[in-house]
């Protein structure tokens, strides 16, 4: 999190627009205190969803989107008596929310399963699991960087464009991410599968598991398709406010980058459940479903995802660009 303190001369050296640097300080200084929390959430759900515990983590993630929802409106607008904070209002929010999310899951997780004293020892070291989680779990995080580093890489070159194709570009990210999340739930309920399977030496269920994980993923993935290529400009006009002067620019830059999205999406969805999957089925014989799959997925990551897909997004987007920039007045 440090260079969040820096973002600003960082953003400027990259190429972005003052107001654009100024506003992202703002905001990540404020942010980078939110990481330790969301880490603990992130622990949190997958110890519940690893005991099948799946509803709490729905209903908590419901109500503290909701509970987002009513801070920001509070701290971003300066509404019900609240000072109008800006952007610096929505970092704290999300601050909040996130801190009110680790006390709803602690909360359950000393209520409803006392049997695993969920609090005993917190503050002793246990260096052999460490290890374990950490050979795990490297090659899956570095992948999950090369991917995540990718998507954040990509906003800074449309910054360079212009305010306009970065919020159009924020848009179809956006849209892209929440159907995103359905893979990850299914990638997440493959693991339990896959962790429980494991134990019992249950191979076919493993197996048939697996097969489950990616039809239903699959299933989602051409169907999310179809939809941002039907109605674009519907899905795109949600985020825009009616009134916005540069709202056809923002629709016609938008429309071309979510048919991107689409096009790229069945392949990027795969990926959700094949590195979490790994995950539940790290001692099995098969070597596809071993931590050397999760390390050469990481590998094949770095060598070929940023190489190939940098180059082709650039010239799929540029592509997409030039004509919504074809109708803008000046560049």
């Amino acid at each position: 999190t440090l260079p969040f303190l820096w973002a600003e001369p960082i953003l400027l050296a990259m190429g972005q627009e003052p107001i654009v640097a100024a506003a992202a300080q703002d905001y990540l200084v404020i942010i980078a205190w939110q990481m330790i929390p969301a880490l603990l959430v992130m622990t949190l759900k997958s110890y519940l969803a690893a005991l099948e515990h799946t509803a709490v983590i729905l209903w908590a993630t419901i109500g503290t989107a909701i509970m987002n929802v009513i801070v920001n409106y509070a701290l971003i607008f300066g509404n019900w008596g609240a000072p109008e904070m800006g952007i610096q209002g929505a970092a704290i929010a999300s601050l909040l929310v996130t801190l009110g999310n680790v006390v709803i899951l602690v909360a359950y997780g000393l209520i409803k399963l006392p049997q695993y004293d969920l609090m005993r020892n917190v503050w002793k070291s246990d260096p052999q699991i460490f290890w374990r989680v950490f050979h795990l779990g490297w090659p899956i995080g570095l992948t999950s960087l090369a991917e995540g580093g990718l998507f954040t890489a990509s906003a800074i070159m449309m910054g360079w464009i212009g305010e306009i194709e970065l919020a159009a570009h924020g848009i179809a990210i956006q849209l892209a991410s929440m159907t995103f999340m359905i893979h990850i739930g299914f990638s997440q309920a493959a693991t339990v599968r896959a962790g429980r399977a494991l134990g019992r030496q249950d191979e076919p269920n493993l197996r048939r598991g697996a097969v489950m994980a990616i039809g239903l993923s699959a299933v989602v993935a051409f169907t999310t398709v179809a939809i941002f290529l039907a109605i674009p400009e519907a899905l795109i006009s949600a985020f825009i406010d009616p009134n916005e002067p540069e709202k056809d620019m923002l629709l016609s830059v938008g429309v071309s980058l979510l048919a991107m999205a689409a096009l790229s999406k069945s392949w990027t969805r795969c990926k959700s459940w094949r590195l979490v999957f790994c995950a539940g089925c790290k001692t099995l014989p098969c070597p596809w479903l071993s931590p050397r799959s999760a390390i050469g997925s990481s590998v094949c990551q770095y060598l070929t995802c940023w190489p190939s897909r940098s180059a082709w997004g650039q010239s799929a987007s540029g592509s997409a660009l030039l004509w919504g920039l074809a109708l803008r007045p000046s560049l």
